[in-house]
Formats: structure tokens, sequence, C-alpha cells
């Protein structure tokens, strides 16, 4: 007998994987399904050991000219830039990422009239398994909405996008009453990753004996992409990212294709110009969300 939680979600462990092994139906994303498939596709990386390693370091490199630009050109000095209504946003860090990586972004949407802050992590880095970051996450959220007395937003880098994800798969009703808005930035169910990050990140799951990559059944269920509907989906697309590859979950028309590096796609300035412009829409009366989830339209 399945337990039911009393605002009406499946806890995460009740929920079914429909491609358990010996289904007969092929799943329709080509990535892994649990520790033993991410070992082995970080096994077939392996020989690009050096071009990953010399990805990441570019990578860092490109994050670190852009913190630079937004530093000495913040977007709120922009005269164009439309103001925000003081209502939360909540900044959700990536992988290895903690307060300090997201003040420059925190800073600049708070002159621009946002109360932002970021989500801190348990363990001091954005490290803990995806299943057991969503319930400190949605007491996050609900502190925040407490206090403010109204809804507020969320913008999740990478890693972070995963655990707002699951968050409004399992959690719908709890966090959409705290969330109107989720952006999600380079945040795809990922059919690749980048060795040497990928490396660190097994290691993560090992020591805290996670299981993150139960998420990719949600991504292939229909039901579960269904209850994204509840709240404004906006997804930026990395071009190229050398990180993580994969489904960037959304509608087709509320998927961004953006330039800038992975690390700091957040603090890329024009990434965080268009995101205040996303942020400032009105709620329209009678709104109806997103239509079917779709993957990102592949390149020709």
């Amino acid at each position: 007998m399945i337990e039911i939680q009393r605002n009406g979600n499946r806890p995460y462990s009740a929920w079914e994987n429909p491609f358990e092994e010996g289904e007969i139906s092929s799943p329709r994303l080509d990535t892994f399904r649990s520790l033993r498939e991410y070992v082995s596709v970080l096994f077939w990386e392996s020989p690009n050991s050096i071009k990953d390693g010399i990805e990441v370091v570019t990578d860092y490199y490109k994050a670190g000219l852009e913190g630079t630009d937004l530093l000495f050109n913040p977007i709120y000095r922009e005269d164009n830039l439309p103001s925000g209504d003081g209502s939360d946003i909540t900044l959700v860090p990536g992988f290895m990422g903690n307060e300090l990586a997201y003040l420059l972004p925190r800073e600049n949407l708070r002159r621009t009239g946002w109360a932002a802050n970021v989500y801190s992590p348990r363990y001091g880095l954005h490290v803990g398994p995806t299943e057991t970051e969503v319930d400190p996450l949605i007491k996050h959220l609900q502190d925040t909405r407490r206090l403010s007395g109204r809804k507020g937003h969320v913008i999740a880098h990478s890693k972070g996008g995963h655990v707002a994800l699951l968050a409004a798969i399992t959690r719908t009703e709890e966090f959409t009453d705290c969330v109107d808005q989720l952006i999600l930035v380079g945040s795809p169910i990922p059919e690749k990753v980048n060795m040497q990050v990928g490396t660190v990140y097994l290691l993560a799951q090992l020591a805290l004996k996670g299981n993150d990559f139960r998420l990719t059944a949600f991504a292939e269920d229909e039901n579960s992409l269904a209850r994204l509907n509840n709240v404004r989906l906006t997804t930026l697309k990395i071009k190229n990212d050398p990180i993580i590859e994969g489904l960037h979950l959304g509608s087709e028309a509320e998927i961004f294709e953006v330039a800038s590096s992975h690390t700091g796609a957040i603090q890329n300035r024009n990434n965080l110009y268009f995101m205040v412009h996303r942020l400032a829409r009105p709620l329209r009366s009678g709104h109806q969300l997103q239509e079917k989830f779709v993957p990102f339209p592949k390149a020709a």
C-alpha cells in the first residue's frame, strides 16, 4: 500500500521508475539510470580526460571573466531595466556552489528591487544527493514565504535545478505555494558529463550514499512532467555546455539557448539581464501555463 502525503503528493520513494530492468519499452533518454551506468559512462569518457580537464579550466576562466564584467558593469545601472516588486528570489547553487559564489548576481538583483537570497546547502557546498536536498529546500522556501507573506521566485543553477525540479514534481503543492516562477539555468537531465566534474560528483554520491540517477524516470514520465505546469517555468540552455549535456525540460516556447560558461551562467551579464526581464513579467488573468513539456530541439 502506497503512503499518501497529506498534501496529496506521493513521497519520493513511492514513485515507480517506468523503465525498470527487464521492461520491454525503450526509454527515450540516452542517459544513465543507476550508479553502475553512471560509472560506465565515466569509464568510456576516460580517454577524453585531458580534453575534459582543459574544458573545465577554460570554463572556470570564462566564469571569472563574466564575474569581472558584472562587477565593473552591473546590470542595475541599466536605464531600461524593469524594477523588481520586492518579492523574494532564491538562488539555488550548482554542484560545489555556495553563497559566496552567487554574491554578485544576488547583489545585482537586490539593487534592481528584488529581495534576493542564496539557499545555503547543508554541507557548506551543494554536494548533498538530490533526493536528500528536497526537504531542506522546501523548508527554506516555506520560511521565506512565511516572512514575506507572498510567493517568490527561484533561479536554480545546474545541480540546484535538479533539486528544484524534484521538489516541484514530488512536493508540488508545497513548492507552488511558495514559488511563482522557476528559472532553470544549465540544468538538463544529463546524457553526458565532463569526466573531471563527473568523477568528483561520483565521489560525493558514494560518500553520502546518494542516488541522483532516478531523476531520469520523472523526465520520461508525462504525469510527472505535467506537475511542472503548476509553476511558470523558464529554461536556459547553455550553448555548447562543456560540463553537462542532456534533456532540458520545459515547453519549446520557454526554452532559450544562451552563450555563457556553465560555472558562471547566473553571473553572466546577458543571462542575468534576460532573467530580470522574465521575472518582471506580469501574471496574466486566467493564466494558463506551458503546454506539453518537451526536450530542447536537437540541432539539425
